[in-house]
């Protein structure tokens, strides 16, 4: 009895920790879903889903998916779908605490066949999003985007392209520019 109530006290101590990341991982999601096109390709999948159950009920296939949601939109998909298109790198931590979007030092995107992962600005969409509906890597880890913002890496084999933060420059302290200011003199 005591080992099952120490097991469900270190769950809960942990659950913040864990919906914390979750948290992090809807954001990232949200914010390049359609230049990935995992959300029309999981918006198909729900539909084959939903074909297949109302082939035996419609009633429970309109339980289990339903056609729409509020306002016209489908719903996200599980955190558990969504990190097979988004796979984040965190910064280690002690363990109570809890990640935040500052916390991500990397992450993988994987594209769909809906992606037009061929396209010349394809990675700049993915870091700044898209000129009208907006979204971006930059935008969901709360950087202003600017180019060099990251370094990527694609892996055409698996679908996927690699983010990293690229580190910001080491400016020594005791650094002088009155020679360089007054023309050398």
């Amino acid at each position: 009895m005591f080992l099952a109530l120490a097991a469900l006290a270190w769950w809960l101590i942990g659950a913040p920790r864990r919906a914390s990341k979750r948290r992090s991982l809807r954001r990232v999601f949200r914010h390049v879903d359609e230049v990935l096109g995992a959300r029309k390709f999981e918006n198909d999948r729900r539909v084959s889903r939903r074909r297949l159950v109302a082939f035996f009920s419609h009633d429970l296939a309109n339980l289990l998916f339903p056609p729409t949601q509020f306002g016209n939109a489908a719903a996200l998909p599980s955190a558990r779908r969504m990190a097979r298109y988004v796979d984040i790198d965190w910064v280690a931590k002690p363990w109570p605490q809890r990640y935040h979007r500052w916390d991500i030092r990397g992450l993988w995107l994987r594209w769909t066949s809906e992606a037009g992962a061929n396209a010349p600005n394809f990675i700049e969409w993915l870091e700044r999003g898209r000129p009208v509906q907006g979204g971006g890597l930059a935008q969901a880890l709360g950087l202003e985007w600017a180019p060099g913002l990251f370094e990527h890496k694609r892996d055409w084999s698996r679908d996927r392209v690699r983010f990293d933060r690229t580190r910001p420059a080491v400016v020594p302290s005791d650094f002088d520019l009155r020679g360089e200011v007054n023309g050398g003199g």
